[in-house]
């Protein structure tokens, strides 16, 4: 990936020229690298930042430590002096088509094939062509022999050529648009599109030249075995040194072949793989976050200690019960398990599940020290007896003795006078 992107750097992207920007590739890497699973980091300049929708966006690639693939792609967005890890899959979409179709475009430069070395061959190819049209010439003023089927065939080569170089010209010119324009021009994905698009129809046209070449070889050859003349055949054969170019165009055609099936298996598995790069961050997002708030989560011993063995008597005594947070922090780490397959999903709802689990934690912990740290409610004591409110009562309860005593007397006196 790393020639990918110097491709990139070199022939594709926007100069970013003398425009000061609030961040730079350090502040960038610095925004992303939480995410880096032990992984290279690589934002490169030249085509960083891109410009979209008015905004300012950088492309950060993260790499295995021994290899160039990429493992994950994560957008930064610039926002008011400030750096924002992009999360909006309608922005991410267009953006992620842009940095697919960057490397399609740098793929396509490569091995030998630019559209200046297209260019190149054409531009080498139609001067042979022509300069062997003055040898064709004097060959038809010697020879009474029909030359028109030759005659056909390098003027279809020429004009091939012609119209391959014309096409090439613009690819170029349309690269060199994205190498020159200030920063001020927003990059847009139909731009880029086109950019491809014209590189794929400078190969067609090199195929259909490499064809048309082929075919005036042909004549050539089927020329020499009909001719009888041995001068003119003779003379044919100094057309012959096409066949050195002929076994180029052979290679190039070849080379082509090869080259527009790479690009167009890339444009059928682009919107895959555009795909996969959005499923693969929203992952990587959330398997993170999820990781950080379950670490945290860990150095809370209060959890912890209220699922351990040594608080069940407590809780038993206390009459309380740890179910509840054992369940739902079970819900935690069988996600969290590293031999668990766990996806986006799961992991997103982590962190709601361990703010669950801590609050479940802290009631319970709450109840449970209540409970053991109360103080014993002491027995009753009989309260000492109150003699002046009970005061009336002895005075009655003395009255009534008195008159019962007195009536009690009387009655005997009375039985005695009786008896006598």
């Amino acid at each position: 990936m790393a020639r990918i992107l110097f491709i990139l750097a070199a022939v594709l992207v926007i100069l970013l020229g003398s425009t000061v920007f609030a961040l730079s590739s350090a502040d960038v890497q610095n925004i992303v690298k939480g995410y880096s699973k032990e992984e290279k980091v690589v934002v490169q300049l030249g085509f960083n930042p891109v410009i979209y929708k008015e905004n300012y966006y950088w492309f950060a690639y993260f790499t295995p430590q021994d290899s160039d693939d990429k493992n994950l792609v994560l957008i930064v967005k610039e926002f008011e002096g400030q750096g924002y890890l992009e999360t909006n899959e309608l922005t991410l979409r267009p953006l992620y088509e842009i940095d697919y179709d960057m490397e399609t475009f740098g793929l396509m430069q490569n091995i030998e094939l630019s559209s200046e070395d297209l260019k190149n061959v054409m531009e080498d190819l139609k001067s042979q062509l022509e300069a062997e049209e003055p040898l064709l010439e004097n060959i038809k003023a010697n020879s009474e022999a029909d030359f028109s089927n030759i005659d056909d065939a390098i003027s279809d080569a020429k004009t091939a050529a012609d119209d391959s170089l014309a096409i090439l010209q613009e690819a170029i010119e349309l690269r060199e648009r994205f190498k020159t324009e200030a920063t001020t021009q927003e990059l847009l994905p139909s731009d880029l599109t086109e950019a491809i698009r014209k590189y794929e129809s400078g190969i067609k046209s090199a195929m259909d030249f490499s064809g048309k070449a082929a075919k005036y070889q042909k004549a050539v050859v089927e020329k020499q075995l009909e001719i009888k003349e041995q001068s003119i055949v003779s003379e044919l054969a100094k057309l012959g040194n096409l066949k050195v170019k002929n076994a180029l165009v052979k290679s190039y055609n070849a080379s082509l072949t090869q080259k527009f099936k790479q690009y167009e298996s890339r444009k059928t598995r682009k919107s895959a793989v555009v795909n996969d790069t959005i499923s693969s961050l929203f992952f990587r997002k959330a398997k993170t976050t999820a990781e950080q708030r379950f670490n945290e989560a860990k150095q809370n011993v209060m959890i912890g200690s209220l699922l351990s063995s040594k608080n069940e008597l407590a809780l038993k005594d206390c009459k309380l019960s740890n179910s509840d947070l054992k369940k739902k922090w079970e819900q935690v780490t069988t996600v969290m398990d590293p031999f668990y397959n766990a996806n986006t999903k799961e992991y997103e709802i982590v962190p709601s599940k361990i703010s669950e689990a801590t609050t479940l934690a802290e009631s319970l912990n709450n109840r449970l020290q209540k409970c053991v740290n109360a103080t014993p409610t002491p027995a009753e004591k009989p309260s000492a007896f109150d003699l002046k409110g009970a005061m009336p009562f002895v005075v009655f309860a003395i009255i009534l003795g008195l008159i019962g005593f007195y009536l009690k007397g009387k009655m005997g006196q009375k039985q005695e006078e009786n008896a006598e």
